[in-house]
């Protein structure tokens, strides 16, 4: 047996795709018809052109038929993609769909090849009628159709059939900062804590010395007791030493003061910024799906979740920015406090430049019972700042969970999930 080429089509692209389709791509398949005759009649019939060309028309006619039952099929599947997309329909179930439109391409094949053994076969039937010598011999036809399957544009697993992730990583990255900003705070409320203090201790103390330092040497001496100091301050007598003890502290840990001050302020200003890249994120997202979307309502759609991401969004960052206006108060309370710890600190030095008086009067001139112990209006209005500026903080974090972004912003649209 010798086999001849009836019909052959290596591709089958231009035949059968679509284009009208939006989602569903024709599979890539070629079409291939080889006839197999007895070799005592091969050499006569493989240069009969008349006969091989009446029955590469018949399978013609198989092979058109075929294109348009794949056409068909694809067109109808696709309409009905778009439907279930705008549905919201998920993906596993589309593809579920299309395992059936390519089990009905492969029944479609089964029968354009029977119809092209048929198609040859009848040509070689009523040609064989009228020459004696092919009566008694037989033609095989060998049908051919090779290929994948029917699929699914890339795109559509870009829209509403998978899982909505725009910005996420930016909404992830501000409950970080957010987290870090508040550790920032608690710190700044500390320092300020230990600040408060040093300067509660200071004050009394280096006004008990001020007191010694204006006292001749001996002046009724007689008439003051030790015994004051530990009854009003609960801590040992006053000494140069110990405000200098208490001002180091207070100065050293008013820097930290300033150095979170600092670390806060550039803190929430990343914040900020990164609500402007998940905004981008997000609406970047939006508009590659919607873009592709057949939906009617996709373009105005987008416009719609932009206003209501910006809605969703204003809250959280009116709350920071009334927050950066809080350490900026906090940072002129702290400017404030500076100036008169400076102040202090000056005091400080005169009393030490005068050591030369007897140690025993500093023990013993404790003329100070009716000085009032208080703690410095500007610093308790700067812990209440701190402390507030934490607990206002830390509920942000709860905005930027990005299921909560996603199901507010995409409520009622394509895109919700």
């Amino acid at each position: 047996m010798a086999k001849v080429d009836i019909y052959k089509k290596r591709s089958m692209d231009a035949d059968i795709v679509v284009s009208s389709a939006k989602f569903v791509v024709a599979p890539k398949m070629s079409f291939e018809v080889k006839a197999e005759f007895d070799n005592k009649v091969f050499a006569l019939v493989s240069k009969d052109d008349i006969l091989l060309s009446a029955m590469n028309k018949a399978c013609a006619q198989v092979y058109d038929d075929l294109c348009e039952q794949i056409r068909t099929k694809v067109a109808a599947f696709d309409k009905l993609v778009v439907g279930m997309v705008e549905k919201g329909s998920p993906l596993a179930t589309i593809e579920k769909q299309l395992d059936g439109v390519n089990a009905a391409i492969e029944k479609d094949k089964s029968v354009a090849e029977r119809a092209a053994e048929n198609a040859v076969g009848d040509v070689w039937k009523a040609y064989a009628k009228k020459q004696k010598e092919y009566a008694s011999y037989k033609v095989e036809i060998v049908f051919n159709v090779v290929g994948s399957v029917a699929g699914l544009a890339t795109s559509l697993a870009g829209m509403a059939t998978t899982p909505f992730t725009g910005g996420a990583s930016a909404a992830l990255a501000i409950i970080g900062m957010i987290k870090s900003a508040v550790e920032i705070v608690r710190e700044l409320a500390s320092a300020w804590q230990e600040v408060e203090t040093s300067i509660d201790l200071l004050k009394p103390q280096l006004e008990v010395l001020e007191k010694v330092t204006k006292t001749t040497l001996g002046r009724k001496a007689n008439e003051y007791t030790a015994a004051v100091s530990t009854q009003f301050f609960g801590v040992a007598q006053p000494s140069i030493k110990s405000c200098k003890n208490h001002l180091e502290t207070a100065q050293s840990k008013l820097k930290g003061v300033e150095i979170k001050l600092h670390e806060a302020t550039v803190k929430i200003n990343d914040i900020l910024d990164k609500q402007d890249d998940l905004k981008k994120e997000f609406m970047k997202s939006v508009a590659s799906r919607l873009d592709a979307h057949p939906g009617a309502k996709a373009k105005s759609q987008r416009g719609e979740i932009e206003a209501e991401l910006d809605r969703y969004l204003g809250k959280s960052r009116s709350d920071f920015i009334k927050q950066k206006d809080a350490i900026s108060d906090m940072n002129k309370r702290f400017v404030t406090v500076q100036a008169e710890l400076d102040g202090m600190a000056k005091r400080v030095e005169e009393i030490a430049a005068k050591r030369d008086l007897d140690e025993r009067l500093l023990r013993a001139i404790l003329t100070i019972v009716d000085t009032p112990i208080q703690v410095g209006s500007i610093l308790q209005q700067g812990k209440k700042a701190v402390a507030d500026l934490a607990s206002d903080l830390a509920p942000n974090a709860a905005f930027f969970v990005y299921e909560k972004v996603k199901d507010k912003v995409l409520k009622d649209t394509y895109l919700e999930a």
